[in-house]
């Protein structure tokens, strides 16, 4: 079986526009497309979410098409990349947004858009678990009605190290993760919209902090609960989005472990591409694709 690469576009997308980066990505070799919507912002003047549902959904439709052009599907979109911050006025620009997220993502064709958990970078590192599930499962509960109104899903994404506090996440420890998954994926209308994305560099990172496992291992615990993937490295300690092997994660395992659970979607890389400096971030890229490509030839050996 041909194992299919994808590629988030979001940082070809701030450089160049949305067309030239789905026109990269082709020429780079990659097949399916992460799409970065988490940037639009219906408060932003000028901004694609400040227009019509119509015109939403016209924009995303030309982009469909335009990407299927040049061989490309979208796979997934990133939505939301915060939940709840204990701010009225952000939190209800949030949940607004959220479902124009879901709106695009039926528009361009993907079937999954990716929102993150609730952050310990609000709640701070001493905040009790049972607050963030309490809010985890609150910002869930308010955006997976949009993915059944657009008959998609919304992935949650596994954490790691807090940016803000430089400890682990709640929701970066697998055990804790996998509760408030499987808590939200039994509402008897909701749950069947809701999946898993795993961020093998979050997971990796988090590493470092006590009751972590290893990313192999936390693929094999949630085994079919993931159905799209942010592939990326680092060192350990910090969330670099490198390339696969330019860091410490067990990429032999990882892979392994995608192979076992059944894991037939596409193997998708999130990555910083200007470790190198911007002038080379689609050499890097381009690379990336390459080196994923052959550990995947590798595992079909």
């Amino acid at each position: 079986m041909n194992k299919k690469i994808g590629i988030s576009t979001f940082y070809f997308q701030k450089e160049l526009g949305d067309r030239q980066a789905l026109a990269l990505a082709a020429e780079i070799g990659a097949e399916g497309i992460d799409f970065n919507l988490c940037d639009y912002d219906d408060r932003r003047p000028g901004n694609l979410y400040t227009k019509s549902e119509e015109e939403i959904v016209a924009y995303c439709t030309a982009l469909r098409e335009y990407a299927a052009s040049l061989g490309l599907v979208f796979v997934q979109t990133h939505g939301r990349i915060t939940g709840y911050q204990s701010r009225q006025e952000e939190d209800e620009a949030l949940i607004r947004n959220a479902r124009l997220d879901c709106l695009a993502t039926r528009a361009l064709g993907a079937s999954v858009c990716v929102m993150h958990t609730v952050s310990n970078s609000v709640y701070g590192a001493d905040a009790p678990a049972a607050l963030m599930h309490e809010k985890n499962d609150a910002f869930f509960l308010s955006v997976l009605p949009f993915a059944k109104e657009f008959e998609i899903r919304i992935a949650t994404e596994t954490y790691g190290i807090c940016g803000y506090t430089k400890t682990c996440e709640t929701f970066g420890l697998i055990p804790e993760f996998i509760a408030a998954y499987d808590r939200l994926a039994a509402h008897k209308e909701l749950g069947k919209h809701l999946t898993v994305c795993m961020d093998t560099g979050h997971t990796h990172n988090a590493t470092q902090f006590p009751g972590a496992i290893p990313v192999g291992e936390a693929i094999r615990r949630l085994g079919k609960r993931i159905a799209v993937l942010h592939l990326h490295d680092n060192n350990g300690y910090a969330d670099q989005h490198t390339m696969p092997m330019a860091g410490t994660a067990d990429w032999q395992d990882i892979l392994q472990a995608l192979e076992e659970t059944g894991f037939d979607g596409y193997y998708n890389l999130e990555l910083s591409p200007t470790h190198f400096g911007p002038a080379l971030a689609k050499e890097e890229a381009a690379f990336a694709i390459k080196i994923m490509r052959n550990l995947l030839d590798g595992m079909e050996k």
